[in-house]
This record gives structure tokens, sequence and C-alpha cells, in this order.
């Protein structure tokens, strides 16, 4: 009997010691987080760092496999803090099957250059947040969502390069990116959250989505150099302070389609001397809208037959003058943009409602340089300094400033 009931412990001890199930396990100082340790068919995992972090360029495969249960797991995912705080890590090779990053995973880290994988479709708050090194950013077609404060307080960031499958953005993405200068934002882009760019004080241009309705709260606050932003005509709401303190702005126009302004939306835009607004009934405002802003000193552009009711509005009757806009500039409703500015090798040239027919571009002296008449122009040979472009179309033409690095 004593027999049967030791064979019979035996047994059930190895039968509990080959069923134990394991959610994680450690191959190299890297731990892996077993998705669904269940699961007979999905055999996925997520890693982070165990022990050390790691240095220089760090390359995430595919796959590991786990010589304990025989079995092969697919990596998807990066765990919240996975490598937060090593300063080392310069470079990481993101594998395509990678579907998410978690919370702060690269917080604080060295990493110079980021290159999205095609497959990731989720990033959590602050996942490359405060990567002091950052310089340059591609973020690959399919990628879909830009997580809450991903790139904020990258204070190196120069280069960004986004993908025209982006749909949206989080909150505060590139907030503090305090050496970003110039950024395109595709027109696949349908939502930004608030405080996209604020305190980016050195973001001189900008080019918007026009698939956007809104620009929301403090997108801009803080950019105390931008001088180049053409609204989008779709644009609907200008939330609070969208605008606040860009210091550089020296001129805005309002769209027909804008319904509401916000609170404090250009206040502390000092150097603003051009406001046009293409709206034919006043939007109602409040004092705080140009609060700082000396508008007794600025002519307001309006839609013509629509002056006297500017001039019995609240805050708008208080421009300097009110005068029309000009009949053709207000139906064919004329939109220039190029980019990047600052450029280097090229600009490219997009045009709304209109056919381009030529481009100048002058010097500073108002020599001519060059001409085209295509929307995307060679600038490699021009030298560093500060350009204009007149672009010419069926509908009118424009000037616009180029800056040249």
């Amino acid at each position: 009997m004593k027999k049967l009931s030791a064979f019979i412990f035996f047994y059930f001890f190895i039968i509990n010691i080959n069923s134990q199930v394991y959610d994680k396990f450690i191959i190299d100082s890297i731990e892996y987080i077993i998705e669904d340790p269940y699961s007979t068919e999905n055999f996925e995992v997520s890693i982070r760092k165990y022990q050390n972090c790691p240095k220089g360029k760090f390359t995430i495969p595919e796959s590991i496999y786990w010589n304990y249960n025989n079995k092969t797991y697919k990596i998807v995912g990066i765990s919240e803090n996975a490598f937060k705080d090593c300063v080392n890590l310069n470079e990481v090779v993101f594998p395509n099957s990678l579907k998410y990053i978690g919370e702060e995973a690269f917080k604080n880290t060295g990493l110079k250059t980021l290159n999205y994988p095609k497959g990731l479709t989720s990033i959590g708050y602050g996942a490359f947040r405060e990567c002091k090194n950052l310089e340059t950013i591609s973020i690959e077609e399919g990628v879909t969502y830009i997580g809450n404060s991903t790139f904020s307080w990258c204070n190196s960031l120069l280069n960004v390069t986004i993908s025209n499958t982006v749909k949206s953005f989080g909150y505060s993405t590139f907030s503090a990116c305090k050496s970003l200068r110039s950024i395109v934002i595709p027109d696949s882009v349908e939502n930004i959250e608030s405080g996209l760019f604020g305190g980016c004080s050195n973001l001189e241009t900008v080019k918007i989505s026009d698939s956007l309705k809104k620009i929301p709260y403090k997108t801009f606050s803080g950019c105390e150099r931008l001088n180049n932003v053409e609204i989008p005509d779709n644009i609907e709401k200008i939330e609070s302070s969208t605008f606040s303190g860009c210091k550089s702005l020296t001129s805005i126009t309002i769209p027909e389609n804008v319904k509401t302004i916000g609170d404090y939306a250009f206040y502390n835009c000092i150097k603003l001397e051009n406001v046009s607004v293409e709206v034919k009934t006043p939007i109602i405002i409040n004092n705080t809208v140009f609060k700082d802003v000396a508008i007794n000193n600025i002519p307001l552009k309006v839609p013509e037959n629509s002056e006297l009711l500017y001039k019995n509005a609240n805050i708008w009757k208080n421009f300097k003058t009110i005068i029309p806009l000009k009949i053709t500039n207000f139906y064919n409703n004329l939109r220039v943009e190029f980019y990047p500015n600052p450029a280097s090798k090229q600009i490219k040239i997009e045009l709304n409602n209109s056919e381009l027919q030529e481009v100048l571009i002058c010097n500073n002296l108002g020599q001519l340089i060059k001409t085209s008449n295509k929307t995307v122009i060679d600038t490699s040979k021009l030298e560093s300094g500060i350009y204009f472009l007149l672009v010419k179309t069926n509908k009118g033409k424009a000037t616009k400033k180029l800056v040249i690095e």
C-alpha cells in the first residue's frame, strides 16, 4: 500500500511539473513576456530588458526560440518601461512583426535615429519622450496613429517624415521639441489632439493637413519663431490659445468655414500686422482672442460687402481699418504652399484650385536666381540664405519666403 501511495504521489508530481504554465522567460538578459500562456496556436511575446541595458545598436528579431518548451515565439510588442533610461542605446532595429510599443518604453534613451516598422499600430504614452539625442524620425507606411507625448522633449529633433497612412496624433506628440524648425502634416491626418507642437520654440514653418476640421487647444502655443502657417480651408474651429505666444507670426488668414475662435487664440502675437477674414458674417469673439495685440494698428481685410457688418461687430470694429478683400482672391480662394522650409535639396509646391504657370526664385536683393514650371524644384545648388518665391498660377500669384540651409 505504501509503495502504491508513493507511486501515485510521484506520478502526480511529474504531471504537475510537466503541466506548469510559464508566462515569461529570459534569454541573454532580455525578458520575454508570453502574450497568452495558455494558447496552443498563437505563440507571441513582448520584450523588456531584464538586467543590463543594451548599448549601441540593438536589433530585435522577428521571433525567439525557447528551448525549454521547444517553441518559437513571434515578437509582437515592447512592454512599458522596457528600455527606459538606457542612455547608451543609440539605435534600435524593429521587426515588421511588431504591433505595439508600451508606455515610456524608450523614454530617456540615447536613440539618434528612429524608423517606425510598418506593422506598428499602437504606441503608448511617452514611448520616446525625452530622447535628447534623437534627430531623425521616419514613420513608415502602415502606421495610423502617433500617441500622446510620444516625442515630447526630444530637444535635438530636426527631421520628421510622416507617411500618408497616419490618421491621427495624440496630445502633445511633439511638444517642447526645441530644435524642430519645419514639419509637414500630410493630408491623410484627420484628427490631432491639443498641444501638438506646444513649446516648439524654434518651429518656423508648418504645413497643416487639409483634412482637419479643427485646430485644437494650444496646438502652436509658445512657437515663438513660427512665421509661416496657412490655416486650411476646411477648418471650422480654432480652439483657445491655439497660436498664443507666436511672437513672429506676421500674417493670418481665417478661412470662410471657420465658425468659432476660442479665447486667447492669438494672444501675444506681437508682430501680427495683417489679418484677413474670409467669413462673410463676423464671428462672435471676446476681447481675449487678440489680447496684447495692437489691433488698432492693424488693417482688417474682410469679404466685399461685409465691411459694415465688421465695423459694427464687437472686437472686429477695433481694428485700424476695415477694407474689402479683392473679389478674385475671395472667390478663387488661391492657396500656395511649399515645403520643406528651411530646405536644402528640393522643395515641393502645392496649389489648391489653381494651375502652376511659373515659379521665380529671387535672392534677398531681388535678383532672379532660378525659374521653373515644375511643382518639385531642385534647390541643391542654391547657396545658404533667404530667397523669395514668386509663384504664378492661372488664378493669380503669391510671394513666399524661402530659407536655404
